[in-house]
C-alpha cells in the first residue's frame, strides 16, 4: 500500500549535512538490487536513501520505485524515480519504466556530459563551444523530453506488453552535487523541504499535479476532441473520456502509456524543472497519490523531519497515510502508496498503493 525512499543530501566534501549526519540505518530494511549494490528498487536504506511501498485493498501493488547511486559515467549523480502503474498491466508498465528510463538518460550525450561536469560544453544536444549554464540546463531539459518519449515509443512496441488503456506516472530525479532537475508526468508528487528561521521547515513542491482538469491540460484534451468530466458518486475527480464511449477514464492528463487516449489529448511530455540546492536543503521526498490524497505536503515533511533513524522516514509516512486512510475513507478501498525520500525533496502517493522515497 505504500513505498518510500529517503537519501542524504552531502557537503561539497561529501559528507553528511548537520541535522542529517544521525544514523540512517534502520534494522529488517536492507534491499538492494541483486547483483547492483548501487540501486534501491524494494523496500529498504542505502546509504543516502530509504524506500518503502505498501500495497492497498485494490490488489496488486502498481507502486515502484528507483534509487540509483553512484550514477553516471563516472558515479557522481544520483537518480531517483517513483512510478504509479494504472489500468490491467499498469503494474508491468511501471516497472517497464523504472527498469528503462534511467539507462535511456544514460545513453543521452546532453545528460552524459551534464553529469559529468561537462555542462558547459553543451550547446543543442551535442559538444560544441563553451556556453553558458542557462544553455546547458535547456538542453539537458530537452533531453529529458527527449527520453520520455523514447519510452513512451519503447511502451507502445513492446511485443509482449499491452499498453492501450494502462499506463504509469513517472517522477524522475537527477542529483549532482548542488543541483537537481526533476521530471514528471502524471499525478505523483515531490517536495522540497528546507530548514528556515528558528528550525522551522519550508516546503517547496517541485512537481505539478497534472489532472485533466487544470486549465492548460483541459484545453489540450478538448482541443484533441477528448472529453473530461468526473462521475456522479466521485464529483472530485476529474477524468478523461474517449469522443464517444465512456471509457477509460483515466484520472490523469499526462502518463507513459495509455495509447488509446494519446489521440485525444493524453501527453507523455514531462514537465521538468531545474533548481540549485542550498545550504538550508535538507531532503526531498517523492511519492504517489495514495499518500498525498490524505496527507499534505506540510504533515509529509513533518513525519520525515521526524523520523528516528531517518533510515525509518519513508516508512513512517506510508504508516501515516494508511491511519489517515482508515480514519478519513473508511468505506473506500486504500490506493497503493509509495514513498521515497532523498534528503532533499519528497513525494506521496495514497488510494492504490503507497510508495515513498526520501532523500
Amino acid at each position: 500500500m505504500g513505498v518510500c525512499m529517503s537519501t542524504l543530501i552531502l557537503d561539497e566534501e561529501g559528507l553528511l549535512k548537520g541535522r542529517l549526519k544521525r544514523k540512517l540505518a534502520a534494522p529488517s530494511l536492507n534491499s538492494t538490487e541483486e547483483g547492483h549494490d548501487n540501486k534501491l528498487c524494494s523496500n529498504g536504506v542505502s546509504s543516502s536513501c530509504c524506500a518503502h511501498t505498501k500495497q492497498g485493498r485494490k490488489g496488486i501493488n502498481q507502486d515502484c520505485f528507483l534509487a540509483w547511486e553512484s550514477f553516471g559515467p563516472q558515479g557522481e549523480a544520483t537518480f531517483c524515480g517513483i512510478f504509479d502503474g494504472h489500468g490491467p498491466s499498469g503494474h508491468h508498465v511501471a516497472k517497464q519504466v523504472r527498469d528503462c528510463l534511467p539507462n535511456l538518460l544514460l545513453d543521452d550525450e546532453c545528460v552524459s556530459l551534464y553529469m559529468s561536469n561537462n555542462s558547459q560544453e553543451l550547446v543543442g544536444g551535442s559538444p560544441k563551444h563553451l556556453k553558458p549554464d542557462a544553455d546547458a540546463l535547456i538542453s539537458v531539459s530537452k533531453a529529458f523530453v527527449d527520453c520520455y518519449g523514447k519510452m513512451d515509443d519503447k511502451l507502445k512496441m513492446h511485443p509482449e506488453l499491452n499498453c492501450v488503456c494502462s499506463g504509469t506516472t513517472s517522477v524522475t530525479l537527477l542529483v549532482k552535487k548542488k543541483e537537481l532537475v526533476i521530471a514528471n508526468v502524471g499525478d505523483s508528487r515531490a517536495i522540497l523541504v528546507s530548514r528556515g528561521e528558528g528550525a522551522s521547515l519550508r516546503v517547496e513542491q517541485l512537481t505539478v499535479d497534472f489532472k485533466p482538469d487544470l486549465p492548460g491540460e483541459l484545453e489540450r484534451i478538448r482541443n484533441c476532441k477528448g472529453r473530461v468530466f468526473a462521475l456522479e458518486d466521485e464529483p472530485e475527480v476529474a477524468r478523461i473520456w474517449l469522443p464517444n464511449e465512456n471509457k477509460p477514464g483515466l484520472a490523469m492528463a499526462r502518463a507513459l502509456g495509455d495509447f488509446c487516449l494519446k489521440e485525444y489529448g493524453l501527453s507523455a511530455v514531462p514537465h521538468v524543472y531545474h533548481r540549485q540546492i542550498s545550504e538550508v536543503d535538507e531532503f526531498v521526498v517523492l511519492a504517489t497519490d495514495g499518500v498525498w490524497d490524505v496527507m499534505s505536503n506540510e504533515e509529509v515533511a513533518s513525519v520525515v523531519d521526524k523520523a528516528e533513524p531517518k533510515g525509518l522516514a519513508a516508512k513512517n509516512v506510508v504508516d501515516a497515510a494508511v491511519k489517515k486512510w482508515k480514519c478519513k475513507f473508511s468505506h473506500v478501498r486504500m490506493d497503493d502508496c509509495a514513498v521515497r525520500n532523498l534528503n532533499t525533496a519528497c513525494k506521496l502517493h495514497v488510494q492504490k498503493p503507497l510508495t515513498t522515497t526520501v532523500i
